[in-house]
Formats: C-alpha cells, sequence, structure tokens
C-alpha cells in the first residue's frame, strides 16, 4: 500500500512539474517577442509600419531587427545604452535611405497586475523633427 501511494505521488509531481514547465515555457515564448511602430514624415503625412520585432539588450548594448506582420524584415537598429539614454543607428531595410543617427530613451514600468512590467523604447531621429521615429514594447 504504502509502494503504490509514493509512485502516485511521485507521478503526481512529475505531472504537476510538467504542467508547471509548459506553462512557463508557453508564457516565455508568448513574452518573446516585442511589438512596434515606425514612422516617417512624407508629403503632408506620417508614412507608418509596424510588426514584431526581435530584441537583445545585452549590458549596454541595443540590437533590434523590426519585421512587419508578414516577416519582411524592415528595419535594422544597433546601439549603446547609458543611464536610460540611448545612441543607436537605424538601417531601413529594402530602402534606398542611409543609416539614421537616432536617439531615445529605454524604460521600465513595473505593474503590479502583470508581473514582469512593461519596457518601452522611443527612438528618433537626431536633430530632425519630421524624421524617423521608431517605438519598441514589451510586456
Amino acid at each position: 500500500m504504502k509502494k503504490g501511494k509514493i509512485i502516485l505521488a511521485i507521478v503526481s509531481i512529475g505531472i504537476f512539474l510538467f504542467t508547471v514547465n509548459s506553462i512557463v515555457d508557453s508564457s516565455m515564448q508568448q513574452n518573446s517577442r516585442w511589438g512596434w511602430f515606425s514612422a516617417i514624415s512624407n508629403q503632408n503625412k506620417w508614412w507608418v509600419l509596424e510588426g514584431y520585432a526581435e530584441v537583445n539588450i545585452s549590458g549596454k548594448r541595443l540590437s533590434a531587427k523590426l519585421f512587419d506582420p508578414d516577416g519582411f524584415f524592415r528595419v535594422e537598429i544597433n546601439g549603446h545604452i547609458s543611464q536610460g539614454k540611448i545612441i543607436a543607428t537605424a538601417v531601413r531595410r529594402q530602402s534606398d535611405d542611409p543609416p539614421r543617427k537616432m536617439t531615445g530613451e529605454i524604460r521600465h514600468y513595473a505593474d503590479r497586475i502583470s508581473k514582469p512590467g512593461r519596457t518601452s523604447i522611443l527612438l528618433y531621429q537626431a536633430n530632425d523633427p519630421g524624421g524617423f521615429v521608431v517605438g519598441i514594447t514589451k510586456d
């Protein structure tokens, strides 16, 4: 009888750990993508794109690849972060545009309801208010 209870307990613990691991893995996969938008002024209007991003923040380095909803690689960003300020270069893919010098900020907003909170990055073209603007966010 004791042997049966021990086996049942081990199986129950295994099922519990498998379920927890599956939930954690799926939530991490869902949160691994960032959302983004970009805008650039063009003949009395703003041309706007949006999609998902692959973002890597390692120490003071920032790199991001921005894709449209169809999976086309649209913008690549590489830069440095110092005290929440960002200096970066953005290259618009599938475009004749030259690399653009960007500046901006990164902020993390803690939220008691959604545990990890939100991280937002806002970049704009340095010294050009009508230039290229990029926003990237992740909850």
